[in-house]
């Protein structure tokens, strides 16, 4: 009996050591494992782009692996050429391009994506002039200045406007520094809205009515055609 006991009391105590040994590295596994699980996906980029709403830049998060947060805004204003028209008119004109982006980007697949956000529109136009030479009323001369002056402006009605697009390639590289990407898409103005200012002997063209009716006319138009090409730089 006395010979037994020892022996009993040696595989016990191996078995508890083992024991011990083994939740050991179960809790090292366990404390290691949630930090490797849960790899951190947020990263951020700054971009340059260009597009038919002109030339600016933007800040790209990415907060999951197929999501990305853009906000953005662009710029670009062309001064209309009036020299064609000077035998006629005398004048200037003008057309800014611009607005001001909040998007997400669902990466559909590694290449193509799916955009879709609020796009600030402040895209306009502008043209004034007054005729280049007096104007015969029968056999009476009339002076430019009493002809009239011609003032119109054209801008979105809506400016707070809902986008959605497709495009290729990626706002963030998922392996690289530098990503490219280029989109299709449109932007929902509802329409074009015209102001128009009349003096003089144009006067009436500048009535409700007619301001009306010019509206009327450009109903039709309701959607803002977006092209943009984007390069970026991922930071980290």
């Amino acid at each position: 009996m006395n010979r037994i006991i020892p022996k009993t009391v040696v595989i016990l105590v191996l078995l508890f050591t083992a024991y011990l040994g083994r939740g050991q590295e179960i809790m090292q596994v366990q404390a290691i494992a949630p930090e490797e699980s849960q790899p951190d996906n947020l990263a951020f980029a700054v971009g340059v782009k260009a597009g038919t709403l002109g030339f600016g830049g933007e800040v790209v998060a990415e907060v999951l692996p197929y999501l990305h947060l853009r906000l953005g805004g662009t710029y670009f204003k062309y001064n209309i050429d009036m020299k064609p028209f000077e035998e006629f008119v005398k004048g200037e004109g003008y057309a800014k391009a611009g607005g001001i982006n909040l998007l997400a980007n669902f990466q559909i697949s590694r290449v193509f994506f799916l955009s879709t956000g609020i796009i600030y529109n402040y895209s306009v136009g502008h043209i004034e002039g007054v005729s280049a030479k007096a104007v015969f009323v029968g056999s009476i001369e009339v002076e430019p200045e009493d002809v009239g002056f011609v003032n119109i402006t054209v801008e979105p009605k809506l400016k707070a406007t809902p986008y959605l697009g497709l495009g290729i390639g990626r706002s963030i590289s998922l392996d690289n520094k530098v990503s490219f990407a280029f989109e299709l898409g449109a932007t929902y103005i509802n329409r074009p809205l015209a102001k128009l200012s009349t003096t003089g002997m144009l006067t009436p063209t500048s009535s409700p009515e007619q301001i009306e009716q010019l509206n009327e006319n450009l109903s039709w138009v309701n959607l803002y055609p977006i092209l943009n090409f984007q390069l970026s730089y991922r930071i980290f």
